[in-house]
């Protein structure tokens, strides 16, 4: 290795006798060749190195070594050495003394992963080591992979892009001053993946009664490669008499940056199974796909609640009857039923489709016209049901009649009262204090009750009525 034992030059132009001017690596400077009286600081000065430049003339390091040769610095022996104009000083007749710089390559590089491992979708810090910086020092470093330039910076350090498949190889570091490129520094950096799924279990999945085949699959991506694990209701599922598991490795996917992933396939056999069908609630189950962890990854986990699908059924309404004034906007009704798969909705009157969804929605107020049953249709590929909903609309005036939830207490002598569940009765608004009260009939007999389940004074007789009988506020 060439050391900085030169540190600086001049040298003189053959066509100026006063000589002098600085020039570039190469010895040429405008066509002219320089020729510099070379001085070794002591020591023994060193061989230039291959791919070193010796500036001041191809003879120049050679009458360097020459000179060397028959006594360095000793002003006798220079006879040798070129000297300005192409003529050899005799013994005795040293020219001025110049320096000589010998710029040379970087030296051997070394390259380190600061942050391994490289995991997929994340970055990789690599740094560039070099014991010698050559002369001039390098300012450049050299980043390839796979022979292919991923790119130069002005720093030992790089940061690579967001790792992706094709992101392994061979990197390549080099440091770079005006000589060339010095020694590279080669390095197999792997890029590895934690498990991810690539395909999960949906959150429910049923199956007809009599279908003649089920099975479940999910996906899991992962490098180093992992292993798939089912479990029903948390106890593991093997390879048994009701079930059949399959696993296979998928090669990884450049095109669409995916390592290698394993797949994993649960199957029931129905021909063993207990009737060779399902039973609603015997083969309800909650199954789990999960996978093994790797290197750079705890392992996934996806759950699925199996069901044995069924037709409509248990249907209900967020109102039975609805009772409103001509004029005025019903409010919504929704319809619901249980089933699996979930079921499509359509409510009708008569031959008429008024919505296709769970909810029916008035929007405008009605008239008498509107009065009537509306059917609710759940339906899904097992079957079919229905529900009604009744709509009253009265004439102004007339009292509104609905169910209500609070506690209805039913007369049973002028003392005693029982609670009772199965109540219609009539709201209406007091004319003459402005607060609500429950009006309960039982015939023939019938009681009135204030808004807290408290039995009415005499205040009210004038204003809530009830047909065939008389209260007399004794009773």
């Amino acid at each position: 290795m060439i050391s900085n034992t030169y540190s600086q030059h001049e040298s003189y132009s053959k066509n100026s006798p006063e000589g002098g001017g600085h020039h570039l690596p190469g010895g040429r400077e405008g066509g002219e060749q320089h020729l510099p009286v070379l001085r070794h600081r002591g020591g023994q000065p060193p061989e230039p190195a291959e791919g070193a430049v010796v500036q001041g003339g191809r003879d120049a390091a050679r009458d360097h070594r020459e000179g060397d040769r028959v006594g360095g610095s000793d002003p006798k022996l220079l006879r040798h050495l070129l000297v300005p104009g192409g003529e050899r000083r005799g013994v005795g007749e040293k020219s001025e003394e110049k320096e000589l710089i010998v710029n040379y390559l970087p030296g051997q590089a070394y390259l380190t992963e600061l942050d391994s491992p490289a995991i997929k979708g994340e970055t990789s810090s690599l740094q560039c080591f070099v014991e010698e910086a050559g002369l001039p020092p390098a300012s450049v470093y050299r980043w390839e992979r796979d022979g292919e330039l991923l790119a130069t910076t002005s720093s030992e350090n790089y940061t690579t892009d967001i790792l992706r498949v094709n992101s392994k190889g061979n990197y390549s570091c080099a440091a770079v001053n005006e000589v060339g490129v010095g020694p590279k520094a080669y390095e197999y950096i792997p890029v590895y993946a934690p498990p991810t799924f690539i395909q999960d279990l949906p959150d429910i999945r049923g199956a007809a009664r009599d279908a003649p085949f089920i099975s479940f699959e999910c996906r899991v991506e992962c490098e180093p490669v992992c292993e798939i694990l089912w479990t029903k209701d948390g106890e593991r599922v093997t390879n048994s008499e009701l079930f059949i598991v399959r696993n296979r490795i998928i090669p990884e996917d450049v095109l669409n940056n995916r390592f290698r992933s394993v797949t994993s396939t649960l199957q029931f056999n129905m021909t063993a199974w207990p009737g060779r069908r399902l039973e609603r609630d015997r083969d309800r189950a909650n199954y789990t796909c999960s996978s093994t962890p790797n290197m750079v990854g705890d392992g996934v986990s996806s759950s699925m609640l199996f069901l044995v699908e069924y037709p409509p059924e248990a249907m209900s309404l967020s109102d039975s009857i609805i009772q409103v004034h001509e004029g005025q906007v019903p409010p919504d009704v929704e319809c619901a039923a249980s089933s699996w798969p979930p079921s499509t909705y359509l409510w009708v009157r008569g031959n008429m489709v008024l919505a296709r969804d769970d909810t029916l929605a008035f929007n405008n107020s009605v008239t008498r016209e509107h009065d009537g049953k509306y059917v609710c249709i759940a339906e899904n590929r097992h079957g079919k049901a229905q529900i009604e909903m009744k709509l009253e609309v009265l004439s102004p005036g007339s009292d509104v009649c609905q169910r209500h939830v609070p506690i209805f207490m039913k007369y049973i002598s002028p003392d005693i009262f029982a609670t009772t569940d199965e109540v219609e009765c009539m709201q209406k608004r007091n004319r003459k204090n402005h607060t609500d009260a429950f009006c309960c009939q039982f015939c023939p007999i019938g009681i009135y009750l204030d808004a807290d389940g408290e039995r009415n004074s005499d205040t009210f007789k004038d204003y809530l009525r009830i047909p065939d009988f008389n209260f007399d506020g004794n009773e």
